[in-house]
């Protein structure tokens, strides 16, 4: 059978197991459905060949290609068999995995339909091997667990608690896709892929996921968000559609913003597979004088890229500095004599060439970690007073210049005779008296809260991991953080309070930093960048030293409310649980987050610390990152967004047949939404993406009717729901939980929150096992068992901070027996 017969009859198989699952197993799968549910099987899909296939940097030739093909096709054919089976056995296939398995053929077909063009070759090249990920799962016996009933869970109420999963896990990968899905508006696009890595974090402290997907998708979404850093600092608006920003750029003959927009576009359209848009850009990206279309790009393209980016990201003073400092750092531990061993370590770490990784790892800090925001807004209500100018006596009396024939009988007058000349003339003074009152308002202000970076100097720093890179990254932390201070405090008019500590410890403290000013934290990155450190490794007093530190600032500033300890380390020492509970309680007042950035080596007694804030509805993080990981970050090994050189663009007729192109595109879009519009309800998402368009035409009136049929405000006083394991309420309670928790995440306006609101719960809804029609019957069925989980989603679209596990332990909190 040909390659294109076998891929055509899996996705008949394919189609028959999502529209007619009763249908597959036949008489005899019946029968075995009961074994196979009473041994407790799950499919467990493969992906290894797929890898394989997907591995190299640029598509195969010859017997190897037709063989790693052949390979992938067995492994999927298999994997419709075990999916098969799955269906046989519970009744139903999860819609993630189905949605998988057509991903995977669709990129199947791409390689077997390569006939070696460069069309085609970049369309494999470019390829996103992120979507050919599997779904996030957790193994049977970790679901026993977390379900918190042993092995003697029935079936049914496994089954049940499954759904539950399947949905959370599940909401990650179709925020990514929506991501992936957003290809004009980069702003969009952050939002998008900042709420699918908070949402994975949250979701990776409460569930035992399964590992290598879950590092492979924080990657991805590390490596995207820089992307997206780099392609702002190098020039385009990310509100702008990119479209529109070309079309701009190639009428005023702006080469290098023109190239880097189309880049952009191109990369995004031949990650997705949309040959449409990228056979467009490509012929666009093949019209810049200078620019030469390839299939796989230059390898020292990405690294001259990297260092523009650090200048467009960070500033000439700052690259600078880290330069200048780095040298007399090599200077001063040259002359040392005092440690041989500390010395041979500082010399190797600041090595000539040693600042290019520094600049590298401070680019990739912002997409890597997340550890909150610097700034919050918080609403409060304050006394304002309001003086007015009355004509009645008051005990504030003022001469003001007259006005009008009114203002006669309280005027001061000379000479009668020249009353209206000198009001004519703008002489005449009258008597104004001042009436002060108060009102209440409601302020939304931004309110700085303190952030200490606790920065393990052991040893194991730079002896460990691959060259030194474990150090390297623990610098560049801090140093992001003191560059985006001084940001901060350079914009005009700030007037919030921001306070920065750091400092290293070993097996005993450093030295404290504190950084409140631009001077402060200029002479902080010499500090930085300008001392080696080593010794052991004691991370409890480090915590427990910082939180006496917050005990402390509270004293001196009785505002302060929040505080986040950054604990990184590579460290894997004991901690006194109950040391850090009491030195916490002596911080009543200040909520305190203990975030933890684990370099090169896992530590899972942190990783529990973190678990448990967060299931208290606190927040936190827990990020690791492997050596291999931080070692290619060091490198600067990431993709051009900068133009080659090349003549400037003057030729007035090559401009124009790049905006004929670029116009192609925006007809291209028009009949897109065309054909939505006509498939009007019976494509997924086509109201998500109605909201989407009116809410970029600003017709908020239109947005907010859709959004409320979707989530209606209920009247109703809320009910404590008692919610049966696998029901449609259990269901919709977590459903609505988790879009409350993107939509909080994805920032913007109210009204482009809506509209992301209904674009998700068309996404979740199949993944839920639900029709629209049988979730808007659901709503109206127990408006008051639901009230308080369509407030979260009211709440998050009006910017109200809830956080997800509180939300999540709302919905589950009353389960019946």
């Amino acid at each position: 059978m040909a390659v294109d017969e076998q891929i055509d009859a899996l996705s008949r198989r394919l189609d028959r197991l999502v529209l007619t699952p009763d249908e597959v197993g036949g008489a005899f799968g019946k029968l075995v459905a009961r074994v196979y549910r009473f041994f407790g099987w799950r499919a467990k899909l493969e992906h290894a060949a797929l890898a394989a296939l997907l591995s190299g940097d640029e598509p195969l030739n010859g017997a190897v290609a037709a063989m790693r093909l052949r390979d992938a096709l067995e492994e999927v054919e298999a994997n419709v068999a075990r999916a098969e089976r799955a269906a046989v056995a519970h009744r139903y296939v999860p819609i993630a995995y189905a949605s998988w398995l057509s991903r995977v053929l669709d990129i199947l077909r791409r390689f077997a339909a390569d006939d070696g063009t460069l069309a085609t070759r970049r369309a494999l090249v470019g390829l996103d091997s992120a979507r050919a990920l599997p779904p996030l799962a957790i193994d049977g016996s970790a679901l026993r667990e977390a379900a918190g009933a042993g092995t003697s869970l029935p079936e049914e109420e496994l089954t049940a608690q499954a759904r539950l999963f399947e949905l959370q896990l599940a909401a990650i990968d179709h925020i990514a896709e929506a991501a992936r899905a957003e290809t004009s508006f980069l702003e969009r696009r952050r939002r998008l892929l900042e709420g699918a890595r908070r949402l994975l974090l949250d979701t990776a402290a409460a569930l035992p996921l399964e590992q290598v997907g879950l590092r492979t998708r924080e990657r991805w979404l590390a490596s995207q968000i820089t992307h997206l850093d780099r392609l702002e600092a190098a020039g385009l608006d990310a509100r702008v559609a990119l479209a529109h920003q070309a079309k701009h750029s190639a009428r005023r003959g702006d080469r290098d913003r023109l190239y880097t927009a189309l880049l952009a576009l191109d990369g995004f359209a031949v990650a997705v597979g949309d040959r449409e848009v990228g056979d467009r850009t490509g012929r666009a990206l093949g019209c810049l004088p200078g620019v030469r279309l390839t299939a796989k790009p230059s390898p020292g393209a990405g690294r001259a890229s990297v260092s523009q980016s650090a200048l467009e990201i960070f500033g000439a003073p700052m690259v600078t500095r880290v330069s200048e400092t780095m040298a007399l750092a090599r200077e001063k531990y040259a002359r040392a004599d005092s440690d041989p061993e500390l010395q041979k370590l500082a010399l190797e770490f600041l090595a000539p060439g040693s600042e290019e990784a520094a600049m590298a790892s401070l680019i990739s800090v912002d997409g890597c970690f997340e550890v909150g925001a610097a700034l919050s807004p918080i609403r409060a209500r304050e006394q304002e007073e309001v003086a007015r100018l009355v004509a009645h006596p008051t005990p504030e009396m003022l001469l003001l210049q007259a006005r009008s024939i009114d203002d006669l009988p309280s005027a001061v007058m000379d000479d009668p005779r020249s009353l209206l000349l000198d009001l004519a003339a703008g002489r005449l003074l009258a008597r104004k008296y001042v009436s002060r009152t108060t009102r209440e308002v409601e302020r939304t202000h931004l309110v700085g809260e303190a952030r200490v970076y606790v920065l393990d100097g052991s040893s194991s720093m730079m002896t460990d991991g691959i060259d030194k890179s474990r150090a390297r990254m623990r610098d560049a932390i801090v140093l992001a953080e003191l560059a985006t201070m001084m940001r901060r405090l350079a914009e005009p008019g700030r007037t919030v309070r921001l306070s920065l500590y750091f400092r290293y410890f070993t097996l005993k403290l450093g030295a404290l930093h504190r950084v409140r000013s631009a001077d402060e934290a200029l002479a902080a990155m010499g500090e930085v960048l300008g001392t080696v450190h080593e010794g052991g490794t004691d991370i409890q007093q480090a915590i427990v030293s910082s939180l006496a530190l917050i005990r402390d600032a509270k004293r001196e500033d009785p505002e302060l409310a929040r505080a986040n300890i950054v604990l990184v380390t590579d460290g894997n020492a004991p901690i006194d649980g109950d040391a850090l509970r009491i030195a916490r309680e002596e911080t009543a007042g200040v909520s305190v987050a203990v975030s933890v950035i684990a370099l090169g080596e896992e530590n899972p007694v942190l990783r529990d610390l973190a678990a448990r804030q967060r299931a208290r509805g606190e927040r936190s993080f827990y990020h690791f990152v492997d050596d291999e990981r931080l070692a290619e970050l060091c490198k600067g090994e990431l993709a051009s967004v900068h133009a080659p050189p090349g003549p400037p663009l003057d030729d007035v007729g090559l401009r124009d047949r790049i905006e004929d192109v670029i116009r192609e595109l925006d007809d291209l879009e028009v009949t897109r939404r065309g054909a939505g519009a006509a498939a009007h309800g019976a494509a997924p998402g086509v109201e998500g993406r109605c909201a989407r368009e009116e809410a970029e035409a600003r017709d908020g009136a239109a947005v907010t009717r859709r959004y409320q049929r979707w989530f209606p405000v209920v009247s109703e006083t809320p009910v404590e729901p008692t919610v049966a394991p696998g029901s449609d309420l259990e269901v919709l309670r977590i459903l609505l939980a988790t879009i409350a928790e993107v939509v909080g995440e994805l920032g913007g306006s109210p009204l482009r929150r809506q509209a992301d609101a209904i674009e998700l719960v068309e996404r979740l809804l199949p993944d839920a096992r639900m029709t629209p029609a049988r979730y808007h019957a659901a709503v109206a069925r127990d408006p008051g068992a639901l009230a308080d989980a369509l407030g979260a989603v009211h709440a998050a679209v009006a910017g109200t901070d809830v956080g997800y596990l509180q939300r999540l332990a709302a919905a589950q909190r009353k389960v019946a027996p």
